[in-house]
């Protein structure tokens, strides 16, 4: 149900499938993992969701003020991307949109928070993955009326 991937300064934990059991058993691996490793120096933690979609009505999204001089000016735009850091009480949430040169939209959900403790880790990680999985949905929902599961049909 999970991928494990490590690096000199990261241990990244991925489902296999966006489902609640994979995302469940991503955070049960975790918390496992930290509990083995208690003394760990720790920077930061995040929780990481992408989706993506058919372009449709949410390319406007990307025509910038300058797009019409930038094209004057003997350029094509091929690819744009806007990122936003949104900050709540207990996360910050980095959140690209890019246009995909495939015509796609994507979606990038980056929960953060600096911690310094595996415990603080746990406590960002236990019973929150799936939950914020439903914020990202929601934020999708409310900021761009649409309905996840009806686009993804």
């Amino acid at each position: 149900r999970v991928i494990i991937a490590l690096d000199n300064t990261r241990l990244q934990i991925s489902p296999r499938e966006a489902e609640v059991a994979d995302l469940r058993a991503v955070e049960d691996t975790a918390i496992r993992i930290l509990d083995l490793l208690p003394h760990t120096p720790m920077a930061g933690v995040g929780i990481n969701f992408r989706y993506a979609e058919p372009a449709g009505g949410l390319l406007s999204i990307f025509d910038l003020a300058d797009d019409a001089c930038i094209r004057l000016e003997g350029y094509d735009v091929r690819s744009t991307e806007i990122t936003r850091r949104l900050e709540s009480d207990d996360m910050t949430l980095n959140f690209k949109l890019s246009q995909a040169v495939d015509g796609q939209i994507i979606f990038d959900y980056n929960y953060h928070a600096d911690v310094h403790t595996a415990a603080e880790v746990v406590q960002k990680l236990r019973d929150h993955v799936v939950s914020l999985q439903e914020r990202s949905l929601t934020l999708y929902q409310a900021v761009y009326g649409r309905d996840f599961a009806e686009v993804h049909r």
